[in-house]
């Protein structure tokens, strides 16, 4: 029986439209270190990872110090391969790796939306008289480096959209990737 190849879904957006609902948020070092632009994070390391997970190889993920050093500690977490593969990113369209995945998906929104939840984020993560920088930075990192990388999607999102109209959509989407799997 031929071994089924995982199916990769990748989410990108800049700062605060909603990607991070799905997977996971950022810590406290958004306050020191400067995540808005592509060298901050290791896409090729990245890039290795996954096609590690496509040829059904286990994996093992660093975890990063998230306050304020970025130190990276290797072989961290174990990541098993699987039918479908589901990750979130800034840089997901960069072109350094966006070649690696299926089905890209984009996330938009309005700016008005997207700074006021920026800001009750920076206010739950105690960012202080420091939340207006760090989307000033955010925000000249997106226009230089994530916003142009929209082209790159499959599919483009609204972030505004209802966060369960959300779940909806991104089940209805495994279903049908589930489905060429399974009759494929």
């Amino acid at each position: 029986i031929a071994a089924i190849l995982p199916y990769f879904l990748f989410m990108c957006g800049f700062s605060a439209v909603g990607t991070d609902y799905i997977y996971t948020k950022l810590d406290e070092f958004v306050k020191n270190y400067d995540l808005d632009v592509p060298e901050a994070i290791e896409l090729e390391l990245m890039k290795k990872h996954i096609k590690s997970l496509v040829d059904l190889k286990r994996t093992y993920l660093p975890k990063y110090d998230m306050s304020g050093t970025a130190k990276r500690f290797d072989n961290y977490r174990l990541a098993k391969p699987a039918r479908i593969i589901i990750s979130e990113g800034l840089y997901s369209l960069n072109h350094k790796i966006a070649d690696v995945f299926d089905f890209k998906i984009y996330v938009d929104i309005e700016r008005e939306l997207q700074e006021e939840r920026f800001f009750v984020r920076a206010n739950d993560r105690n960012l202080g008289d420091s939340a207006k920088e760090v989307l000033r930075k955010a925000d000249v990192g997106a226009t230089r480096y994530v916003r142009p990388s929209k082209n790159r999607a499959d599919i483009i999102l609204s972030g505004a959209a209802d966060r369960e109209d959300y779940k909806a959509f991104i089940r209805e989407i495994l279903n049908i990737v589930e489905d060429v799997y399974t009759k494929g």
